[in-house]
């Protein structure tokens, strides 16, 4: 007696079904995959925009504090528009450690000398202030780092390297607006003079 088989099409429909769900359980892989990769992407990237906004801030809390301790010298939002600096002088130093980056000062000639003034107890005008006005503004980047990076520390164990502090002048008030309005540059009312600072963060 001759066993019935089901007619040719319906295994073709049959087989379709199987491939049909496999396909539908590989694209489910596929998306869950992108989907993950889409939600770690977006995490790392907010992750970084707070991380980012904390280091400012920050950074802000450290110059402040080393600012009233070295030279006696509050550090505020500013209220007001602050005058643009004609000559001035950008100071900047590296760190590498736990988190990498830069750390970046820029005044106008008048508040170096003040804060240098007050620093060595001494007349703004003096000759020797205004000979050692960078020096001093140096000094005030490199304790800001000093008071800064334990705060970026995850542990009292964690250790960064720093470089020595550089310097460039500037003699164009342009220069002044042309870094004030890059991304991540914060200006601050310092006893009346303009402060420009900014932390960049490379990894």
């Amino acid at each position: 007696m001759r066993g019935t088989f089901p007619p040719q099409a319906d295994l073709f429909a049959e087989g379709k079904e199987v491939v049909f769900e496999h396909e539908q359980e590989h694209l489910w892989e596929i998306q869950k995959g992108a989907t993950r990769q889409k939600v770690e992407s977006e995490q790392k990237y907010y992750l970084e925009i707070i991380m980012l906004e904390t280091s400012e801030n920050i950074l802000q809390e450290s110059l402040a504090e080393a600012l009233e301790t070295m030279a006696f010298m509050m550090a505020m939002p500013p209220e007001d528009e602050l005058p643009v600096p004609e000559q001035g002088t950008m100071v900047w130093m590296d760190f590498n450690g736990r988190v990498s980056g830069r750390v970046e000062l820029l005044a106008g000639v008048e508040f170096i000398e003040m804060a240098a003034a007050n620093i060595m107890g001494a007349d703004p005008d003096d000759e020797l202030v205004q000979s050692k006005g960078v020096d001093a503004f140096k000094e005030i980047l490199n304790t800001s780092c000093g008071v800064l990076l334990p705060r970026l520390a995850d542990s009292p164990k964690d250790v960064f390297d720093v470089t020595v502090p550089e310097s460039e002048d500037f003699s164009d008030p342009q220069q002044w607006t042309d870094y004030t309005n890059q991304d991540g540059v914060t200006v601050l009312d310092v006893d009346g003079f303009p402060l420009a600072l900014r932390m960049t963060i490379t990894s």
